[in-house]
């Protein structure tokens, strides 16, 4: 914590003062003695006086005699404090009564010296009630500087706000989630920051073929996220077209080497479905593998990457050769991003394939997705995800007769 920062030499001659005092060899006297210590002096000769040279020039400090005519030195500093209780009062006084102390101590008079003045001791009650103020009013600063800093990053936090919610909302209308509704599909992304890094997105191409695409950007939340925002574009765009998964996977890749930096690339595993025919295809460049499950929970095959994630190499050098798979029976495809299988549990352990693969082969076809959340859940405990987790099951149904 910063502690207030030392008063600096001669303090006193910051401050304006104001002397009260009705005895006029007195006054004359001290007078000489304090104009050249302070930076701004006034002079009263009572109390009536003083109190109306305080409204008027509002000193810093003020030294007074007790007993003065019209209006005592008590009655004064009582009325001043009543209106500022944080200036420093300093009595000079030839008595040594105890009630004129007792009622010192009821209005706050912060120091007293007495007569005939010391000078010495006017001195010291004078540094004492200036380095009081002193600490008092950097302390005040500091207290402005911290809330006018406050100000501006709230101010900063709500407009960092608005854009987070313009990018989302533009996101939201980018991903076109009814499409994920698709009845051989189901999809879960759990973002570990306000944005996701991963896309999930699906669409039906003119004959009716259904692509797929589960995508992993660099990093997670906005900059990830922002990269992801052309990728499913082009995929929308291309798949409602006609084109097939090595021209999309092109342009792709095209995209993201002109548009992101040398550090910026993007997993992706994109899948063609064919029901009619009973065939999918499948390209992995970057991300875990596909896991092929028959109905019985067998695995029927790992679909691992062969493929460099895309952007990081130029597209005339992209394997862009498929594998194409025809299925005799019911089966699903399992997809998810690294996020999801390096999932680390308390201890530090990441869940891996084996263990995803072992808690859903055991489960019936149609609770396999929901079995694959909680085994990732569950691996949790509670800790929240490092990176972003994204997970889909596509269904390869059984061949109508």
């Amino acid at each position: 914590m910063n502690q207030v920062s030392k008063p600096p030499e001669r303090v006193l001659k910051n401050f304006s003062l104001l002397y009260v005092e009705d005895d006029d060899n007195i006054r004359e006297q001290l007078e000489q003695f304090l104009r050249r210590r302070v930076k701004e002096f006034h002079v009263a000769a009572n109390g009536a006086e003083g109190l109306a040279a305080y409204r008027e020039h509002k000193p810093d400090m003020i030294i007074s005699d007790i007993l003065m005519p019209e209006m005592t030195g008590l009655e004064m500093a009582e009325r001043i404090k009543a209106e500022d209780p944080e200036v420093p009062i300093i009595l000079t006084t030839a008595f040594n009564e105890t009630d004129y102390f007792l009622k010192a101590i009821q209005i706050g008079i912060d120091n007293y010296v007495l007569k005939p003045v010391d000078t010495g001791m006017l001195q010291r009650a004078l540094d004492k009630s200036a380095h009081v103020l002193f600490q008092r009013r950097e302390l005040a600063a500091r207290k402005m500087q911290t809330e006018t800093l406050l100000d501006e990053l709230q101010v900063y936090h709500d407009a960092a706000e608005r854009e987070n919610q313009m990018v989302a909302e533009l996101m939201d209308r980018t991903v076109r989630e009814a499409n994920l509704a698709d009845p051989l599909l189901k999809s879960w992304i759990a973002p570990a920051t306000a944005f996701s890094g991963d896309l999930v997105a699906a669409q039906r191409a003119p004959n009716h073929d259904l692509y797929v695409i589960l995508a992993d950007a660099t990093g997670h939340g906005l900059a990830a996220a922002m990269n992801l925002l052309p990728l499913s574009r082009i995929f929308y765009r291309m798949v409602e077209k006609g084109f097939g998964l090595s021209s999309m996977l092109r342009e792709m890749n095209n995209m993201i080497r002109e548009q992101s930096t040398a550090d910026r690339f993007v997993a992706v595993t994109v899948v063609r479905v064919d029901e009619r025919n009973r065939i999918f295809e499948v390209w992995n460049g970057g991300n875990p593998p596909m896991v092929w499950l028959c109905c019985n929970g067998e695995t029927l095959r790992l679909f691992k990457s062969t493929n460099l994630a895309l952007g990081i190499i130029d597209s005339n050098d992209l394997d862009l050769h498929t594998d194409v798979v025809k299925w005799e029976s019911h089966s699903q495809l399992l997809m998810f991003s690294d996020g999801f299988v390096e999932a680390e549990n308390l201890a530090g352990e990441g869940l891996g394939l084996d263990a995803l693969i072992a808690g859903v082969a055991p489960e019936p076809a149609e609770t396999r997705f929901s079995a694959a959340v909680q085994v990732v859940q569950q691996h949790l405990a509670g800790k929240p995800a490092h990176d972003d987790l994204s997970l889909m099951v596509i269904d390869c149904p059984e061949p109508q007769i």
